[in-house]
């Protein structure tokens, strides 16, 4: 999942979400558990990881409500710089 993020289509990463609810949801929850960690530990963390979780988190809810995965776009033209 995280591997579409990095290849410079995030839209990719919500679609995967949005079609995998469940198992997005397994990892939302992994990647809150450590943020809050980091913090507890006053370990600084990039603020990119909370979107990502945040828009991973969403996505899942439009899954998980029957939504369509479609208003995620993963086509490479859709790239922003």
């Amino acid at each position: 999942m995280f591997l579409s993020y990095l290849s410079g289509s995030p839209g990719c990463l919500q679609n995967i979400s949005c079609q995998q609810p469940h198992q997005s949801k397994k990892y939302v929850a992994a990647g809150d558990t450590l943020l809050k960690l980091a913090k507890v530990f006053s370990v600084e963390t990039d603020m990119n990881y909370e979107y990502i979780i945040q828009e991973m988190d969403r996505a899942a809810n439009v899954g998980l409500a029957g939504g369509s995965c479609q208003m995620f776009d993963c086509s490479s033209n859709s790239q922003t710089t």
